[in-house]
């Protein structure tokens, strides 16, 4: 029967192809023939019953190797499932780091959904996608639209001062309001508890105003745009200004 080698026909359950069973398994080498096939163009993007494409499957199951397979043969770095689901997200919810730098590396898009993956980290107290979202020019004022709370919000109501100094190191506002109107520091009050060092934190920073070396940077960093943070080594100016634009000088 032709269908049985055609990569292009999509199985009766999940309206998986070929390719998609490849990505689970990793089998980067069979997928390589695929996609050097006159099929490649049907199949890359290929969406299952879910929407799940390809690469969506391979970073679900951390296949770094096949995601860098599927990202060389131009496969879409951003397609979104059926619930509105990256490949990036997948991974980051996963815990497939691998993939999470791969996918970043190709510049998927790590503001998705509003911010999702910032505040996602910050949720999860996992301050090492925090910090690396970050350093990748994540915006650090987008709130949730149900509810208005941006990454900052969060912090204070997790009490997680380390994630609130990265997110006002990198040009959160201390300023912006939630849907009931409430700005980081007042969710902060609001939380009983005696020991709270998110609150000390926040106080602090609201009193005073952010010096005007730490605006340029943040102006700059904007300026450069999400997808350009790399150019930041072109940039002629003294290495140690560089260094200072990249937050390597941080003790956090």
């Amino acid at each position: 029967s032709p269908e049985i080698t055609d990569p292009t026909v999509k199985d009766l359950i999940g309206g998986f192809t070929a390719l998609h069973y490849a990505a689970m398994h990793g089998r980067a080498r069979i997928a390589r023939l695929m996609l050097e096939s006159e099929y490649r163009s049907d199949i890359i993007n290929a969406k299952s019953n879910d929407g799940w494409t390809p690469l969506h499957v391979a970073a679900h199951y951390g296949r770094d190797s096949f995601v860098r397979l599927l990202l060389e043969f131009k496969a879409e770095v951003d397609p979104l499932s059926d619930k509105g689901t990256t490949p990036l997200q997948l991974a980051i919810i996963r815990e497939r780091s691998s993939c999470v730098k791969i996918l970043l590396d190709h510049n998927a898009n790590i503001d998705i959904q509003n911010g999702f993956l910032l505040r996602y980290a910050v949720i999860k107290s996992n301050h090492s996608y925090c910090r690396m979202f970050l350093q990748r020019g994540a915006d650090t004022n987008l709130g949730r639209l149900e509810d208005g709370q941006t990454p900052l919000h969060l912090s204070a109501l997790r009490d997680d001062v380390l994630c609130a100094r990265m997110l006002y190191n990198y040009g959160a506002d201390t300023n912006t309001r939630n849907y009931e109107g409430q700005t980081p520091l007042a969710v902060s009050i609001s939380i009983s508890g005696s020991s709270r060092p998110c609150l000390d934190f926040l106080q602090e920073v609201t009193r005073q105003p952010r010096n005007l070396q730490d605006l340029c940077r943040i102006k700059i960093r904007q300026c450069i745009g999400l997808q350009n943070l790399k150019l930041l080594d072109e940039l002629p100016i003294a290495k140690v200004m560089k260094d200072y634009l990249k937050h390597k000088f941080d003790d956090i």
